[in-house]
């Protein structure tokens, strides 16, 4: 039996997903009867309630493996008090036949996992109570006794059993409490997970020798009150766990930081146990230090038991990257590449290889190997997913069939991942394959979504990549500029002596590697403004690929200075080559751990890929290093805005970059857009203020300016910036109908939130007088009347349109204007990367400033005006109804942003990554 350690959950991974994609699906049947695995389960106190019955199902409560199957739940509830007179044996007796039953039934159904969630009757009141507590012991001292008799029962009859202990807070005392009855199995005791755990030290050290330390891992949870000071001798301290792992040097020891907003005491007890699909940050504590932290989802977390073909195959926490649910089932990356598509609880068990970036030689030869290391014979089925007429596919066929497999192949171009996966993985199924390889050349491949460019749409986009007039073409650097003759200044990181040095250039001028160099200098020197006006001059591809060599060259020659490295990452980050980008920051921070510009570039890496943990752990340390460092704190308050969550924590992190720069236009353009879900007069002013600051950012900042009005105007994105840049009118634009309204109205009945509101507002707002009054009379009125609720939710959600249209729009209306006109005639929109600079026609407009700053201020005015009058008229009416009662239910902007689950902006940070 393998032992289970924490170490490679903790490191780094860094997934590439290359066109040629091969998966490796393993269909088994097992026989059931032969191996039973146990999840012995126990949340501590306050779980137990009059209405729980041992031996049911958790259809009453939550358990630790959502997924699992009903038949594999077996509820063992401490008898109420009343009934807690039976003898110990009648105890033990009662609880080893409910267990017996359970999994003869579970067996009958294929089912070989069964959680066996243990029920203390004791609350957080009872929790000091020696007299419940001694009840409580008394009651896990018999479970445990039961559970002993269960393994001894099975292996009499030929079952092979193992058993994991994933216990949380007071379920840690019973357990180690326990260590002379369950002492006498120990062998079939797998692993030991303990989170947040309430057992006394002296207790924890006697469990640990018991059952062995390399089979034990702890978790303690940050926001577990009030275990670091209230319950000092307990495994609940971190203080004391560091002190085990002194005692016991393979015992495994874990720090969680929830990321999410979790609903549990003080928002972290046993918040790893409970939260199967909540994310956190974990590190492991090595004796000495804590390893670099990890983002990981509570499964994660868990031991998970496969068996395939025969062969058992047993997964720890540290065999794990990552895992995440697909369908019923759960997908486990694992260290070496092998996923596991585990449907808990049942027979069935895919494993899948990715053999990403790997030629079809290569990828045939590991899935021969591994076949064969399963013992899967020739003439099995391997059913292969992809594009029939790719050669790597048509190559892949070749030698599986050339190997002595029968081959399917499944067409799946221009699927996802996950959807050719399910295609292959059904059609194994279907034709009883024990194999199945799925190649993605010719799938689409999922991308790494910056968080910058997401959701926008393509017209969005276009708007999105608006840019100061395009630079003129690259030339020479001068003599007296070549970055060798202040070598000193750059490698010695003498920012002040760069930018000084540097003083002539600015966006405008022909050298796009000086601009990066100074705009690194300023950025620095929290010059913020011209850092950012610098770096979105650097757009073109000739202009990134001439930066890209030179930084490559730079680092060549000059290979032990860190920011030689640095500047390296930052070409590869601005031509979005993640892998090489990372390693090029790692490699700055092994020369210097300290390197305050690749810790906030790392941060910003993760951030634009959407690994938000390790983002706020790079952009904190920069933070940490260099404290009045503007860049990562703004950075750190697009993070939170890109979570969709923290909007306190986001404003905080915004004024802590204003306070060391004070006119960062970014930061301030962030602090308007979370100032917009509570105070919108700030907000409008702190929105037009950043395009005062910046007009070189003006369409960077008014994409989040129009992706707030196209959310309260019940618009998609894309849908507003053809509105706005059209030459019709703006009210007759789409044409809006009766039908269109009804619709509309009848979604926001069924589900009445702020974003179902603001759409019927876009369907019926330019609607004829005469087919408002059918519409009002017909649909409105009778829905409004049998709905007292519905009525003032209505007149909340129509305030809130009112508000913003009588306040809100047209203030920035004018500050979009003015920053697009702040650009000059000669600006463009679309950056002209794929079309050699020439403006890009929008909706029918020749996008030229003039041209759309004069479109994009009358039809946003004239789409306002519409909103307002139709959020009267509608306010009219309401007042009107009997059952009227304004303020019924308390709704804001923030409120209604959460409805929809999203904000309606944008993150963007200083560095510019993915923004061209």
């Amino acid at each position: 039996m393998k032992s289970h350690t924490y170490t490679d959950l903790i490191k780094r991974t860094r997934l590439s997903y290359a066109m040629v994609t091969i998966f490796l699906i393993l269909t088994t049947t097992v026989c059931a009867g032969k191996q039973v695995t146990f999840y012995v389960t126990d949340f501590g106190i306050g779980d137990w309630n009059a209405n729980l019955n041992t031996g049911s199902d958790f259809s009453n409560k939550p358990g630790v493996y959502p997924n699992m199957p009903s038949e594999g739940q077996i509820l063992v509830v401490m008898p109420p008090d009343e009934e807690f007179n039976m003898s110990d044996e009648e105890l033990i007796q009662n609880i080893y036949e409910t267990i017996t039953e359970g999994v003869t039934e579970g067996q009958a159904t294929g089912v070989e996992g069964f959680e066996v969630q243990l029920v203390q009757n004791i609350n957080l009141a009872g929790y000091g109570n020696k007299k419940r507590q001694a009840m409580v012991a008394r009651f896990g001292r018999c479970a445990y006794a039961a559970i002993g008799r269960v393994i001894k029962s099975l292996a009499g009859e030929g079952v092979d059993t193992a058993l994991y202990a994933i216990l949380g807070s007071n379920g840690t005392v019973v357990f180690s409490k326990c260590s002379d009855v369950w002492k006498f199995y120990k062998e079939h005791i797998v692993g030991v997970f303990m989170y947040d755990g309430r057992a006394l030290k002296k207790d924890a050290i006697k469990a640990v020798q018991e059952v062995g330390a390399d089979k034990v891992t702890i978790f303690n949870t940050a926001g577990d009150a009030p275990a670091g000071w209230f319950i000092k001798e307990s495994i609940g301290n971190l203080e004391v766990v560091k002190k085990l792992k002194e005692l016991f040097p393979n015992l495994t020891c874990i720090w969680l930081d929830p990321l999410e907003r979790l609903d549990y005491f003080k928002s972290g007890h046993i918040a790893g146990m409970k939260g199967y699909y909540e994310r956190f940050l974990a590190k492991e504590w090595t004796g000495s230090r804590f390893m670099t932290p990890r983002e990981v989802r509570g499964c994660n977390l868990l031991p998970v038991f496969m068996k395939v073909n025969g062969i058992t195959i047993w997964l720890g926490p540290g065999d794990l990257k990552e895992s995440r649910a697909f369908g019923e089932y759960i997908i486990l990356e694992l260290k070496d590449t092998w996923y596991g598509v585990h449907k808990i609880g049942k027979q069935e068990t895919i494993l899948v290889f990715d053999g990403t970036q790997k030629p079809a030689e290569k990828v045939v030869t590991e899935v021969v190997r591994k076949a064969r290391e399963i013992n899967l014979v020739e003439g099995s089925v391997i059913v292969i997913g992809g594009d029939s007429n790719d050669p790597e596919v048509q190559e892949v066929k070749r030698e599986l069939e050339e190997a002595g497999y029968i081959i399917e192949v499944v067409e799946c171009g221009g699927l996802s991942k996950e959807e050719a996966l399910t295609k292959v993985a059904e059609r194994a199924y279907q034709v009883g394959a024990h194999l199945a390889a799925l190649v993605g050349k010719g799938i689409e491949t999922e991308k790494k979504k910056s968080g910058i460019v997401e959701d926008r749409g393509k017209v969005g986009d276009t708007l999105y990549k608006a840019v100061i007039p395009s630079p003129p073409p690259p030339q020479p650097i001068p003599t007296a500029l070549d970055p060798d003759r202040i070598g000193n200044y750059i490698l010695k990181e003498k920012w002040k002596k760069v930018a000084k040095t540097y003083d002539d250039i600015d966006p405008n001028s022909p050298y796009p590697v000086l601009r990066m160099i100074k705009g690194h200098a300023c950025l620095a020197l929290n010059r913020n403004n011209e850092s950012l006006a610098l770096f979105l001059s650097v757009y073109l591809e000739r202009d990134l690929l001439e930066w890209e060599k030179w930084a490559e060259a730079y680092a060549r020659k000059h290979p032990q200075e860190p920011i030689t490295h640095y500047f390296k990452g930052d070409a590869k980050a601005r031509l979005e080559k993640w892998d090489e980008a990372q390693e090029a920051f790692d490699q700055a921070l092994a020369l210097d751990d300290k390197h305050v510009l690749a810790l906030n570039a790392l941060g910003v890496v993760y951030a634009v890929q959407k690994e938000l943990g390790l983002a706020r752990y790079y952009l904190e340390k920069a933070i940490d290093v260099l404290p009045n460092f503007a860049d990562p704190y703004s950075n750190l308050g697009f993070r939170f805005i890109q979570m969709k969550d923290g909007a306190e924590g986001a404003l905080d992190a915004f004024n802590k970059a204003l306070e060391y720069s004070g006119n960062f236009s970014l930061a301030v353009h962030g602090k308007g857009c979370i100032e917009i879900l509570t105070d919108r007069a700030k907000a409008i002013e702190d929105l037009n203020l950043a395009l005062e600051e910046l007009p070189e950012a003006s369409m960077l900042f008014g994409l989040n300016q129009l992706n707030i009005e196209a959310y309260m105007s019940g618009l998609e994105l894309e849908e507003m910036a053809a509105l706005l840049t059209a030459d019709e009118d703006a009210g007759t634009y789409f044409g809006l109908d009766y039908t269109g309204a009804t619709k509309a109205w009848d979604n926001y009945v069924l589900s009445p939130n702020q974003t179902n509101y603001n759409n019927f507002c876009n369907k019926s707002n330019t609607l004829s007088a005469s087919d408002f009054n059918q519409l009002w009379d017909n649909n409105i009125t009778p829905d409004l009347t049998k709905s007292s609720s519905l009525t003032g939710m209505t007149s909340n959600f129509n305030d809130v349109v009112n508000d913003w249209n009588r306040t809100g729009a047209g203030a920035w209306i004018n500050g979009i204007g003015a920053g697009l006109a702040g650009l000059g005639a000669a600006a463009t929109f679309g950056a002209g990367v794929a079309s050699g600079g020439n403006p890009l026609a929008i909706g029918g407009t020749a996008a030229g400033t003039a041209a759309i700053t004069g479109a994009v201020t009358n039809n946003m005015n004239s789409w306002k005006d519409y909103n307002l009058d139709f959020s009267n008229k509608i306010d009219q009416n309401l007042t009107s109804l009997p059952t009227y009662s304004p303020g019924g239910v308390a709704i804001d902007f923030s409120g209604s942003i959460s409805d929809k689950g999203d904000w309606p902006f944008q993150p963007f940070y200083g560095l510019m990554y993915s923004s061209r």
